[in-house]
């Protein structure tokens, strides 16, 4: 069954809203459906009953935005659609995701449900407590020999 015409519209405005609000809080768990119901013009329980909690909007925000990556890298025009000779849309492909990492802050939320609690990690990514080890967020080095840093 599609999708109403106003339903998907306060999907896109809720979306928005809660990506917005997200990227600019020092802590995203710590903002609130309230905050986020406001902030898109609808009701608490239109948010709860399209989302259900924050961490599945929280999931919502980040799907939608990397939708719009796996797109271009799956019918996209080159460099990274499918006409692109293979090893110039791998790194093409490499590239998109590193900045998509580092421009979508929210592409760093790991989600627990035990805990339902999320915290500033590594390097200002957010991670469940405990859940990351932080020398994983250590950036690359590459050094005169080649070999990089590691």
């Amino acid at each position: 069954m599609a999708e109403r015409a106003d339903a998907a519209r306060n999907r896109q405005v809720i979306l928005a809203a809660a990506g917005r609000l997200f990227d600019e809080a020092d802590d995203p768990g710590a903002v609130s459906m309230d905050v986020v119901a406001r902030a898109a013009g609808v009701g608490k329980g239109t948010l709860f009953r399209r989302f259900g909690d924050r961490i599945t909007l929280l999931r919502a925000v980040y799907e939608a935005r990397l939708a719009v990556l796996w797109n271009d890298i799956e019918s996209g025009s080159p460099p990274l659609g499918p006409d692109t000779e293979p090893p110039e849309r791998i790194l093409a492909i490499l590239d998109s995701i590193v900045e998509f990492k580092v421009d979508v802050p929210g592409s760093y939320i790991l989600v627990d449900h035990s805990l339902g609690r999320l915290q500033k990690g590594a390097a200002g990514y957010l991670e469940v407590e405990g859940a990351a080890d932080p020398t994983v967020f250590e950036p690359i080095k590459v050094g005169s020999g080649g070999s990089g840093g590691h």
